[in-house]
């Protein structure tokens, strides 16, 4: 088996979907929490200057919807078929669309940009979230597939980080299906384990630990 480092800063973001799809496939592997003091000094020894960085027997590669895409690979959580996989991805790419303008309406400096991407978070989310509690009702709690998927954990994974954001809104309140996913999700074995065990993140008000 190759040996994994995975390099992210201490947070759950871009790389959680990555190391909750190693700990699913039971995959050993280095998870590196850089600080944010010491970034500065890591940025230069990573491709791109960005993270998260996924190290296979010492080759480094970035970008995390990739990375997890290869890891998903690697553990078995993709489709059966071209279609399916097409479908897993369509989701994967409005869930992005969604986390990134939640994270530019908390981390954008200027304030009036602020809120117009609060403005635009708020419209993501009652446009596209009844579309994707739909698929999951359609596949039992999943997103493209009747299984357990690596859309379903880059889901939740959004999911939670929204939800700190919006200050413990908890945004699937009126989405059964995606109430499901949820649950389908942290209730697998190897993922709820990491789950109670991962390092706590101070800033967070909601942690998806608490529904286990």
């Amino acid at each position: 088996m190759p040996s994994y480092k995975l390099t992210y800063f201490n947070f759950t973001g871009r790389a959680e979907p990555i190391r909750i799809l190693l700990h699913y496939g039971g995959i050993p592997f280095e998870d590196v929490r850089v600080e944010k003091a010491d970034w500065p000094a890591v940025k230069p020894s990573t491709p791109f200057g960005q993270v998260p960085v996924l190290e296979v027997d010492g080759k480094k590669y970035t970008q995390g919807t990739p990375l997890a895409r290869y890891v998903a690979n690697v553990v078995g959580l993709v489709g059966k078929s071209n279609e399916e996989n097409l479908e897993i991805e369509i989701a994967i790419n409005i869930v992005s669309d969604i986390l990134k303008a939640a994270y530019e309406s908390h981390f954008d400096p200027d304030e009036e940009k602020k809120k117009q991407h609060l403005k635009t978070l708020h419209e993501l989310l009652a446009k596209y979230f009844p579309v994707l509690d739909e698929a999951a009702k359609k596949n039992g709690g999943h997103l493209g597939t009747n299984k357990l998927n690596w859309g379903d954990i880059y889901f939740v994974t959004a999911y939670e980080d929204i939800r700190n954001i919006l200050g413990n809104k908890d945004i699937v309140e009126n989405y059964s299906g995606l109430q499901n996913l949820k649950k389908n999700v942290i209730s697998e074995k190897n993922i709820k384990e990491y789950i109670q065990n991962r390092p706590k993140i101070p800033i967070f008000v909601y942690d998806l630990r608490s529904e286990l």
